[in-house]
């Protein structure tokens, strides 16, 4: 088995074991009881767009526990733009096709 495998099934069921043994096994979303197979963390208030993001990621009172069907299903939605041209801009940068002569170029540009 590979170590970092290794590792995070040992993360993984020490925080289970924690998890059961403070009563916190009910998902925090829909109050039905997880397994260990079907948990996962999640942050209470999204805080990728948050004033201080960092401070929310790390912030435990931000931290509850959550089957994982219901953390994605709760996931961030689809960023609604105010003007069209922003959302062409974002639409185009997502969709664009990697070209490895055009990033090397653009490498090429940045590099002093």
């Amino acid at each position: 088995m590979n170590p970092s495998t290794a590792s995070h099934r040992l993360v993984k069921d020490l925080l289970w074991n924690f998890i059961v043994a403070s009563g916190l096994d009910a998902c925090c979303k829909c109050g039905e009881k997880m397994t260990r197979n079907t948990f996962s963390i999640e942050h209470i208030i999204p805080w990728i767009d948050s004033e201080d993001p960092a401070g929310n990621y790390f912030s435990l009172g931000n931290i509850a526990y959550s089957h994982l069907i219901c953390n994605v299903s709760d996931a961030r939605r689809n960023k609604i733009y105010e003007k069209k041209s922003d959302a062409a801009r974002a639409w185009d940068k997502k969709n664009r096709v990697y070209d490895p002569v055009r990033r090397a170029a653009q490498y090429r540009r940045t590099v002093k």
